[in-house]
């Protein structure tokens, strides 16, 4: 439950690694909590240690499991209700069965006494009543090999029926569990990238070493944030700048044939969410802004997910703008990642 200060990983409360030497670990998203930031005091800390079979959800996961938790509830009650059916029909077939083979034994017996009081009569009739006892024994043996076919597969069948309802049931509770597993690590996904954006377009530099292609390009975010948008970041501001791919995919481009070289996108990560921010909302500057900027574009930093959900509306976008033969309207994709929309812009007619 406790481990040592030196971890690395951050507080998801605070965002700091220190400050506490009291840490919680979550169950579900294995995620640490300074005990602190969770208003657990020291003295409850200590009662926790002590409890050997002690669990712990955060806030977030622990209105999840409670979705979870009655949903077992329910399973288990479900299996109690098969288990209790199934031992009443158990019942219910033993009490069939015994009085099948009493009326078996009944039947033999009546059977022997036709045939000891009949023995004194005409060989003939004796001939044709053992006759007629060997056809009702016939009669009754293939009675009887019927009914326990159909007992057994009436239990078979109860048994089937009663392994595929648990099957499915805990399907559905390790579908519900895994769901919540990646939700989980979904959000901690879009938490990591929640200050950064990309931006496309912006022209490499020429430089050989990284560290100085790393200047150039924080020289000319910095020109784009604060000449272009006009929204006064300082370098400081900023926690890195990272070119998204190889070096040598761009470098062994082949101009020769008269081709643009590649340009791989800029990803820009900032210290807190409001200067991330601040540039979104600026964005609409660019319309203004000078040459070297108007061919820039600016998104957010996506997750695969959100990615995957931004193609999905982009080809929605373009097959709407296919099929509208009014012309009057093109259709583009708005909105923050995850809760992208598809909406119409009026054409203006020259």
């Amino acid at each position: 439950m406790n481990r040592k200060s030196e971890t690395k990983d951050k507080c998801p409360v605070c965002q700091k690694a220190g400050g506490c030497d009291s840490w919680l670990s979550c169950e579900i998203c294995d995620r640490w909590f300074h005990t602190k930031c969770v208003d657990i005091s020291d003295d409850t800390y200590k009662v926790l240690q002590k409890i050997q079979n002690c669990h712990w959800y955060c806030t977030s996961c622990d209105n999840k499991i409670g979705k979870i938790i009655p949903a077992l509830g329910k399973i288990s009650d479900r299996v109690d209700g098969l288990e209790r059916a199934l031992t009443q029909m158990d019942q219910k077939l033993e009490k069939q069965a015994k009085d099948l083979e009493e009326k078996i034994q009944t039947s033999k017996t009546e059977t022997i006494l036709l045939i000891e009081s009949k023995k004194q009569q005409i060989q003939q009739t004796v001939e044709q009543q053992i006759e007629n006892s060997k056809v009702q024994w016939s009669d009754l043996a293939s009675d009887l090999a019927r009914d326990d076919t159909n007992l057994t597969m009436a239990v078979d069948k109860r048994i089937e029926n009663k392994m595929s309802v648990m099957s499915t049931a805990l399907n559905s509770t390790q579908d519900l569990i895994n769901n919540t597993r990646l939700q989980a690590a979904e959000e901690r996904e879009k938490e990591r990238r929640k200050n950064n954006i990309v931006i496309y377009r912006v022209p490499e530099s020429t430089g050989n070493l990284l560290k100085d292609r790393t200047a150039d390009d924080t020289k000319t975010i910095l020109k784009f944030f604060n000449q272009g948008l006009n929204a006064g970041v300082d370098e400081q501001e900023i926690l890195k700048v990272i070119r998204l791919g190889r070096f040598n995919d761009v470098n062994q481009s082949n101009i020769e044939d008269g081709s643009s070289p590649l340009v791989r996108p800029l990803l820009v990560s900032f210290n807190n969410y409001a200067i991330k921010n601040l540039i979104m909302n600026s964005l609409y500057k660019l319309k203004s802004s000078g040459h070297l900027f108007k061919s820039f574009i600016v998104t957010h930093d996506m997750t695969e997910m959100e990615r995957s959900q931004c193609k999905e509306k982009v080809q929605e976008a373009r097959l709407r703008s296919v099929t509208d033969g009014t012309g009057e309207f093109r259709y583009v994709v708005r909105g923050q990642p995850g809760r992208m929309e598809v909406i119409s812009v009026r054409n203006r007619h020259q």
